[in-house]
């Protein structure tokens, strides 16, 4: 019993001194060299996660939720990204066709399979798309929050690029980016 009770205090000590810190984050140099090890292994990259965002447009406070799961294994790409947007009533499943990973950061791309929408159709778009951003901060209570962009969509089909674009803290949610 008494060893128990000195195991816990000891894992509780430990995880009392441990913290989400830069130092942590992988930088581009180690991410290239990762990727590379990683297509050689076999091993997925992947991006999940789920979340909520507030912003203001125009005096406008606007609610996106947003829920996705990509892997990439040996160059091939399969996820899913829900996505709702509570000021237009826009609600969408789509399929991410592109994930660019970058450190602790993700970029998807896909198509808009289903979607209902109270304004009109997108003119003379046949296809429909997103774009979307997201910056795993770590692990723990000391971490800043995680982040993401807006979900850019209904979109015409976009490059699964880095653009810098607003960034803004996730509520209620959690990014995971594994390289």
């Amino acid at each position: 019993m008494k060893n128990l009770i000195k195991f816990v205090i000891t894992l509780a000590l430990i995880l009392l001194f441990v913290q989400c810190n830069e130092d942590n984050l992988i930088t581009n140099t180690e991410t290239a060299n990762i990727e590379k090890s990683t297509l050689e292994k076999g091993v997925i990259a992947s991006a999940s996660g789920h979340g909520d965002v507030h912003y203001e447009v125009g005096g406008t406070s606007i609610y996106q939720r947003f829920s996705f799961n990509a892997k990439n294994k040996d160059g091939e790409i399969h996820g899913i990204l829900n996505y709702y947007d509570d000021e237009v009533n826009l609600k969408f499943k789509g399929e991410v066709t592109c994930l660019n990973i970058d450190g602790n950061i993700a970029i998807m791309a896909g198509k808009i399979l289903k979607y209902t929408w109270d304004l009109e159709y997108v003119p003379g778009t046949e296809e429909l798309y997103f774009w979307l951003k997201v910056v795993d901060n770590g692990e723990g209570s000391n971490c800043v929050p995680d982040q993401t962009s807006l979900v850019w969509a209904p979109i015409p089909k976009y490059p699964c690029d880095n653009w810098p674009v607003p960034l803004y803290d996730i509520e209620n949610g959690n990014i995971q980016v594994k390289p």
